[in-house]
């Protein structure tokens, strides 16, 4: 099994390395350990509106680049004296970014990372469903699937200006009783038809703080819990309540890969097949006029660039005449930083 192992020199990074080691490494294993230099602020600052001092970021380079080295010959040395197969990477960009990438094109099994919780260290590993079901689903396992259903949403008619109607609220805390039934059937049902031993519990109240809390008092040894990969901003890698559950679960978590697509033509015309942190699934197109990024930079701010018959050209800001030099320095930067617009292609 591949497993990558993300270790910034940290007291937690040397945590989750002990950690993995106690209790998932197997000598057949291959670890890679991978550390990030953020070069996303290179040494040289071109920026109209913030100039930037050279030898300052040839500076900031440099130290980061020596304690990448430094680290890079510490994690070889501790492989070889163990004698674990695997490799050490140095790696540029965004640490989120290039971890799931490194982790992409070695076909890892396994992330392995260091997070904080409130207070404490959680030690938590984010793997694939491939991972759990091949290298956890025992015979003996017993699986809860636990569905909650939130009721904030059924109460939050009313306002100061206009008073809550109590039909309203039944009627949506009626409708949400019956969509969870209709779930926990089909929960059943997938259980029964996998030949998999377990149950389907359900919870009322906030979705993290019921999966930590059911979780703790059913004693499981590992959560599994999938991520949606809503928003527009791929530095967000888990959704809320993932996200929640990653920071305070005192076991290991599982985090589920999205699989809606293989390529463009799964995907409904208006929309393109995305691979990122959450898996494979379709996302709209920026249309006329949106923004889209521009040829030649690495922005990953949209998850589809311009719809088919549109390209992404720079931007062209209009206005009265007394501002037009300081709009043309704002074009100037969104360009610079890889911003256009779609335009029809002519």
């Amino acid at each position: 099994m591949k497993v990558l192992l993300a270790n910034d020199g940290s007291k937690i990074a040397k945590d989750a390395l002990e950690w993995y080691l106690q209790n998932l490494h197997m000598d057949d294993n291959r670890l890679y350990i991978v550390h990030v230099v953020d070069s996303r602020y290179g040494f040289e600052n071109k920026d109209p509106v913030v100039p930037g001092d050279q030898h300052f970021f040839v500076l900031i380079h440099n130290e980061k680049e020596d304690k990448a080295k430094t680290l890079s010959a510490e994690m070889e040395t501790f492989l070889k004296d163990n004698k674990i197969s695997g490799e050490v990477n140095i790696l540029y960009g965004d640490a989120g970014e290039e971890i799931v990438k490194r982790a992409s094109e070695v076909d890892a099994c396994l992330v392995v990372t260091g997070t904080r919780g409130l207070g404490v260290i959680r030690r938590t590993v984010l793997g694939s469903v491939r991972f759990a079901k091949n290298m956890y689903q025992k015979d003996r396992d017993e699986v809860i699937v636990l569905h909650v259903t939130d009721h904030r949403h059924s109460s939050s008619f009313g306002s100061n200006w206009m008073p809550v109607d109590p039909t309203m609220v039944h009627m949506a805390y009626k409708e949400e009783e019956e969509k969870a039934k209709v779930a926990i059937k089909k929960l059943d049902a997938i259980l029964m038809d996998a030949g998999v031993q377990g149950n389907v519990v359900r919870a009322h109240g906030i979705p993290g703080e019921q999966i930590i809390q059911k979780s703790e008092e059913l004693g499981v040894t590992m959560i599994i819990i999938a991520s949606r990969g809503l928003g527009k901003i791929r530095r967000t890698i888990l959704g809320s309540v993932s996200d929640y559950v990653v920071h305070h679960s005192s076991v290991p978590v599982i985090g589920a890969l999205r699989n809606e697509c293989s390529s463009d033509p799964d995907c409904p015309s208006t929309h393109c097949c995305v691979t990122d942190y959450h898996g494979k699934y379709c996302s709209a197109y920026q249309n006329v006029s949106q923004p889209c990024h521009l040829p030649g930079h690495s922005l990953h701010t949209y998850h589809c660039n311009c719809a088919p018959g549109y390209s992404c050209q720079p931007m062209h800001l209009t206005a009265d005449a007394s501002l037009a030099q300081a709009l043309h320095q704002v074009e100037e930067i969104l360009t610079h930083t890889g911003y256009g617009t779609c335009q029809i292609v002519v």
